[in-house]
């Protein structure tokens, strides 16, 4: 998941905005690919990606990196609470 896009840390976490890439609409739901970037310090970093979908399914989601990044591990939740404003 890799574009330019504004982030804001706090805490150790990094909270960046998510944009779509690509859509593609089929007859029982649809595939969206986002696209997102954020500069990581050495060693662990925790990542909260905005602008994915309340209704995604969980057992779809697929996150690349590059640059020799390992992810360990994810977590989806959807958030009631729009703190966007925090992202410039």
């Amino acid at each position: 998941m890799f574009l330019t896009a504004s982030v804001a840390k706090t805490e150790d976490t990094l909270k960046i905005k998510s944009k779509v890439k690509e859509a593609t609409v089929f007859f029982s739901g649809a595939e969206v690919v986002h696209e997102a970037a954020a500069k990581l310090e050495k060693g662990a970093n925790m990542l909260v990606i905005r602008g994915l979908s309340p209704t995604i399914d969980i057992n779809s989601i697929r996150i690349r990196a590059n640059n020799g990044v390992l992810i360990s591990s994810f977590e989806y939740l959807v958030e009631t609470v729009d703190d966007d404003a925090e992202l410039k």
